[in-house]
């Protein structure tokens, strides 16, 4: 028997503004080390549109292995790129979404702009229901 999926679902602020081409390298790099790991998941990052200039916010949902998950989110929560990190829901994905199944079962990582951040778990998970599986393919 396989062990239960884990998520993490947190925000965060940039500590700078971010272009599509750093947000491109990001993904590429996640991909990568995310398929290694087994993990999944989906990173938004809010413009902050009204507010030209202001850095963004960002929403990150990371699942699979709870080791690698774990793993995964210390080191993100240390890179310099954020600040303010904080931890919006963790635990088994079953207990949030009521199935052990993967939100992002194609998605090593997806990238994802938004003028406004879901940043309550309520919200991204409505979020992820109505558009999130419905994508094709990552972006930044």
């Amino acid at each position: 028997m396989t062990a239960p999926l884990y998520a993490v679902l947190y925000q965060s602020r940039a500590t700078r503004g971010l272009d599509a081409s750093t947000l491109r390298a990001i993904l590429e790099a996640a991909v990568v080390r995310n398929a290694a790991l087994g993990v999944t998941g989906l990173l938004v990052y809010g413009e902050m549109a009204r507010l030209p200039g202001v850095p963004g916010l960002f929403l990150q949902w990371l699942e699979g292995p709870e080791p690698a998950v774990r793993g995964l989110y210390d080191r993100i929560a240390a890179d310099p790129r954020h600040a303010d990190v904080e931890t919006i829901a963790e635990g088994p994905v079953e207990t949030f979404t009521g199935s052990d199944s993967r939100l992002f079962p194609t998605w090593s990582m997806a990238v994802k702009r938004l003028p406004d951040v879901p940043a309550t778990l309520h919200g991204f998970l409505e979020y992820a229901r109505q558009t999130g599986s419905n994508v094709a393919s990552p972006s930044a």
